[in-house]
């Protein structure tokens, strides 16, 4: 295909080019750890930053925990993964304290300039003896700790009024039941001035 339409000479500078699976993963992986180090260096260079984290159990029944990082960049404020890396075998806070802490470590981030955490309502989280939010205040006691905002929606709308309950679900089956409701709800939504994204989740 590409001899037919850039000529022969492209086509061998394509053929030379190594794509096989192994190089393919090499380049893969020199790309995510450039990603890395330029994340890393932006979070040192902003002097303090904010995490979020939450662990969940993947479909292979392993422990999964991930953190986010927001921080102030060159021109506004940043949202990053910072890293997902399994917990190995269980996953009390002191479990996420010494993952987050080894990875701070090698990366040379301080938890000192941590200024805020958002965890979810988990005891390993938000346990005020044993949990993770507990033992960073241990290193660091100026941490502003959040439970997350998405879990406490989550939370209150197990808890709606009947009433209430049946209109947001008939509301919700209307704008997801069709993509063009979903895109006159999205417009109607910056019609009115909400400068958000606006997603529906049904709980069961």
């Amino acid at each position: 295909m590409t001899e037919i339409r850039c000529g022969q000479k492209e086509a061998a500078k394509l053929n030379s080019v190594p794509l096989s699976a192994k190089v393919v993963k090499e380049r893969i992986s020199i790309l995510a750890e450039n990603v890395r180090e330029q994340v890393i260096s932006s979070i040192k260079e902003s002097k303090c930053f904010a995490i979020q984290l939450d662990e969940t159990t993947d479909v292979s029944s392993n422990s999964q925990l991930k953190v986010y990082v927001r921080y102030k960049g060159l021109h506004a404020i940043e949202d990053e993964l910072l890293f997902c890396s399994p917990l190995e075998l269980r996953s009390r806070g002191i479990d996420v304290f010494n993952k987050i802490n080894k990875y701070f470590n090698n990366a040379n981030l301080k938890l000192e300039d941590c200024i805020a955490l958002s965890v979810d309502g988990a005891l390993a989280m938000l346990g005020h003896v044993s949990g993770f939010s507990a033992l960073a205040r241990e290193k660091n006691p100026k941490i502003e700790v959040n439970h997350c905002m998405i879990h406490r929606q989550a939370l209150l709308v197990k808890r709606l009024e009947p009433a209430l309950e049946a209109v947001m679900h008939d509301v919700i089956n209307v704008v997801n039941g069709h993509v063009l409701n979903t895109r006159l709800f999205r417009d109607y939504v910056q019609m009115v001035g909400l400068n958000i994204q606006t997603y529906f989740i049904i709980q069961k």
